[in-house]
């Protein structure tokens, strides 16, 4: 775990690191506010004030100590009510990069010092200002690919995930105190629980336990983007729908059959998913058993490479030349095509070929049939059981495990209610559960799990 105190006064530059219209400068700590009295002054030059009971906005200057001022705006939350429970700042000025480095050394020289990566929300994880779950789609927003994983981590960060775990914690609580209070008065004859109040309260603990082990597990593998390779004989057309689709002349298009050897990769962003398309060289029947000749080389690489993109892309847009019939390899390779497979038949403005009712018709030239191309992939991928679900990927890899271990320890907890095998094996249950939850949210954590988590995080947030 990286080593620091909670009680310094961290600074760092919280926006962008390329020029923009405004740059945010972000500082807390207990000496936050001593610290901008040494080096921030009113826009006259006078002697700031700062009313240390209630959050304020003032237009300010940052003494650059060469003469110079840095003219900004700096918002201020004095007290806990703040992101990190501490006196927190931000100055607001212009956004280079330059102006930025030198204002945070300033900020550092007066009493600040550099935050480490993700220490300003790992303060308010410590403050609890906000659970882990929280902490983790702090990271899930920032790192966002597309609309639905931004609403994810937003929804998450809301309380989406921490609250449904808090009821849980508070629940399982309740009737832990219940039974080890049965236990302290065994010998005497009080009833703390009833037994069918404690299996409604076990049964209903359990059923919250299963839904958010679903809502976790039942997220997609990867919150990335989908991966979709073009994939056809030579001059079908391969190219010049990648570009089409980019709106972009990424690749190289000619009329001369396999002018693409190598495989391009390159992303857009459609209805809010990311999509990375992959250009491959067109397919040709090779000749293995000469294979590392000279003169073969370079077209065993080429179609090695798309093979390979075959067989590891989320889904293969298999392109058929429209303005003219289809060749014996083709026929082959469509009547054992893979379900991930999508076909396409482009060139259909000078179209020859009797396409299929499944077949989606193309034209890169006056842009036929792109759009419901792009919304087949999403639609397929939604299908597929890929849907974006509600918890962020962070989250996920975390907390598999240890729901997995909540969810049996009161199955557990239940059946042994059930059977009257006794409250001491019922309690110990509910303990499991309760360590492996205090893990989820953080109220039981270790460095190491915390480095892990915070570490991914960028300097400044």
């Amino acid at each position: 775990m990286r080593s620091f105190s909670v009680d310094d006064t961290i600074a760092a530059i919280a926006s962008s690191p390329n020029p923009a219209p405004r740059g945010i400068l972000r500082i807390s700590g207990q000496a936050a506010i001593a610290s901008l009295q040494k080096c921030f002054a009113n826009e006259d030059g006078s002697l700031i004030s700062f009313d240390r009971r209630i959050s304020s906005s003032l237009s300010c200057r940052l003494n650059l100590d060469d003469g110079r001022w840095l003219p900004g705006r700096l918002l201020l939350w004095p007290t806990h009510r703040s992101y990190t429970r501490q006196p927190l700042a931000e100055f607001h000025t212009i956004g280079s990069p330059a102006l930025l480095q030198i204002a945070l050394k300033v900020v550092c020289q007066a009493g600040a010092r550099l935050a480490g990566p993700g220490e300003f929300t790992l303060r308010a994880f410590l403050a609890g200002r906000l659970d882990l779950t929280q902490a983790e789609a702090v990271l899930g927003l920032i790192d966002a690919d597309s609309s639905a994983e931004f609403s994810t981590a937003l929804s998450q960060a809301a309380g989406g995930l921490a609250d449904p775990f808090r009821t849980l914690r508070s629940d399982l609580l309740d009737v832990l105190a219940d039974l080890e209070a049965a236990l302290d008065f065994v010998d005497e004859d009080i009833e703390f629980v009833s037994k069918n109040d404690l299996l409604a309260t076990l049964n209903s603990a359990r059923d919250l336990a299963a839904s958010l082990q679903s809502r976790i597990e039942c997220r997609s593998v990867s919150s990335k983007a989908i991966r979709v390779a073009l994939v056809g004989n030579p001059n079908v057309g391969k190219s010049s729908l990648f570009n089409a689709l980019l709106c972009n002349p990424a690749a190289i298009v000619s009329s001369t059959p396999g002018t693409t050897r190598d495989y391009l990769t390159a992303q857009i962003i459609f209805r809010g998913q990311s999509i990375e398309l992959i250009d491959t060289a067109g397919l040709e029947s090779i000749d293995w058993s000469l294979a590392g000749q000279h003169e073969h080389f370079v077209e065993e690489q080429a179609q090695s490479k798309t093979r390979q993109q075959l067989t590891t892309a989320d889904f293969v847009i298999f392109c058929v030349d429209s303005s003219r019939p289809l060749d014996e390899p083709e026929r082959i390779l469509l009547a054992n095509k893979k379900s991930n497979w999508i076909i396409v038949a482009t060139k259909v403005d000078c179209s020859a070929t009797e396409l299929l009712q499944d077949w989606i018709s193309t034209s890169s030239i006056d842009r036929t049939g792109l759009e419901r191309l792009l919304d087949s992939v999403i639609e397929r991928q939604l299908n597929n059981g890929n849907r974006e679900r509600d918890v962020v990927a962070w989250t996920t890899t975390r907390c598999t495990e240890s729901i997995h271990q909540i969810a049996a320890a009161l199955t557990r907890a239940a059946e042994a209610a059930e059977l009257s095998l006794g409250d001491e094996l019922v309690a110990a249950e509910i303990r499991v559960a309760l360590e492996h939850l205090g893990q989820i949210v953080g109220t039981v954590y270790n460095d190491d799990v915390l480095d892990r988590v915070f570490s991914r995080f960028c300097i400044g947030k």
